[in-house]
């Protein structure tokens, strides 16, 4: 997730800038050079800011002082700005959940929510998490462009990394997802948890 996040966002915004700054901005001429290094300066404050906000994000959510609601809330309001996709948050957790399995829930919404925003096409994207007295249930939905999961390579759209999260904590992933459909991703670790 970090190395996409990274390869997708800021190394290639670094390397555009670093082009940008070997040709003198002549890519958008006419341009001073004045005009040319004030944006590249003003695109690396860009580049700067994403970075800090992935630094950010490998923090636990417990570390950043916020329960899993407020984290999963501001993650949705940074994908509204970056990608222009709203973001529907609805949390209903016992408190008796342990911090790893809120942590866990926080990595599975964060992938499935950035897979939604960069390739669904949809205008709005819904997470929902329930609890009960058995288990806790963690449930990304969009209503977009949706794919044939069975032509998917398993290390695609990264499925690998939810299943393996989903996994570890001694839960089941289901991926539901139709062309034209929409997608939706339920993740489901039942009581007692593994590995909290």
């Amino acid at each position: 997730h970090l190395g996409r996040q990274l390869h997708d966002g800021a190394l290639q915004d670094i390397q555009y800038w670093r082009l940008q700054a070997e040709i003198g901005g002549a890519e958008n001429p006419p341009q001073s050079p004045r005009e040319a290094l004030g944006a590249i300066g003003s695109g690396l404050r860009d580049v700067a800011r994403e970075l800090r906000q992935v630094a950010e994000d490998l923090q636990p959510v417990a570390a950043r002082r916020q329960d899993l609601a407020g984290a999963l809330a501001e993650l949705g309001e940074r994908l509204r700005e970056r990608h222009g996709v709203a973001c529907q948050i609805s949390v209903q957790l016992c408190e008796d959940v342990p911090a790893a399995v809120r942590e866990t829930f926080y990595r599975i919404a964060q992938e499935a929510l950035g897979n939604a925003c960069r390739h669904s096409g949809a205008a709005e994207v819904e997470v929902e998490v329930r609890d009960d007295s058995q288990s806790v249930q963690l449930e990304v939905r969009d209503a977009g462009r949706g794919f044939e999961p069975t032509g998917v390579a398993p290390g695609r759209l990264g499925l690998g990394f939810l299943r393996d999260h989903a996994e570890w904590m001694g839960g089941s992933l289901t991926v539901w997802s139709s062309p034209g459909r929409g997608t939706t991703v339920t993740v489901t670790l039942r009581r007692p948890f593994r590995g909290a």
